[in-house]
């Protein structure tokens, strides 16, 4: 990974429209960190700069090997690991927000995303994010294997129930105009999130379809 410059930093958050609040947030990192080293002020330690870098490609612009900045031009994007799979989850959060609508999620096993999202991240951040949105804004209608016996800890997800034999380790997240394919492995986590509408409506399609003939938990 390449280390970002400040100017980088400055001209990645012009592109994608972020005060630096909003990249503190999204990088839950403190303000004047950013702002000391947008203005040459202090220089963050590695992991914080690639704390940014990340946080930033994931928005939607692409660094130069010659220090520039450019908008990704790529409709998939890609996260690994814990810290991408949070980056990714907030992402979930934040359509939720702004967006909203039924969100449906295929082939899960929560304590696979409960182990790569982490015990506090998901209850100090993504759940009392999720949690302070307007009840009814969006709903997850999440599909596991009948064997599965996870209980729920949220209030805004139902689930039903297939055949283990037709579960799949890969999981579907389609959500707003985005769908995710989430490959867990022994030691690493990849999402890839497609935003292509015409790609996603058809998915839509298939996991409803998939919801309307699962079991639900009276039957």
């Amino acid at each position: 990974m390449k280390i970002i410059t400040s100017s980088q930093c400055r001209a990645g958050r012009a592109l994608l429209g972020w005060s630096q609040p909003d990249l503190a947030k999204r990088a839950r990192m403190n303000k004047q960190t950013i702002s000391n080293f947008e203005a040459g002020k202090s220089t963050p330690s590695k992991t914080s700069l690639e704390k940014l870098e990340t946080t930033l490609e994931n928005g939607g612009v692409f660094f130069t090997e010659r220090g520039g900045v450019e908008p990704t031009q790529e409709t998939i994007r890609t996260y690994k690991g814990q810290r991408g799979f949070q980056s990714f989850m907030m992402d979930v959060f934040e359509t939720c927000r702004d967006i909203g609508g039924d969100v449906f999620v295929t082939n899960v096993d929560e304590n696979l995303f409960d182990k790569w999202a982490g015990d506090d991240f998901i209850f100090n951040t993504y759940l009392k994010n999720m949690q302070s949105l307007p009840e009814g804004q969006f709903k997850f209608h999440t599909i596991v294997s009948e064997s599965d016996s996870y209980k729920a800890v949220n209030t805004y997800s139902e689930y039903r129930y297939i055949p283990k034999k037709y579960w799949s380790p890969v999981s579907t997240y389609i959500y707003g105009n985005k769908m995710a394919n989430i490959i867990f492995s022994d030691d690493d986590v990849l999402v890839r999130v497609y935003d292509q509408k015409d790609l996603v409506e058809a998915q839509r399609k298939t996991a409803l379809f998939i919801w309307n003939n699962a079991k639900s938990n009276s039957e």
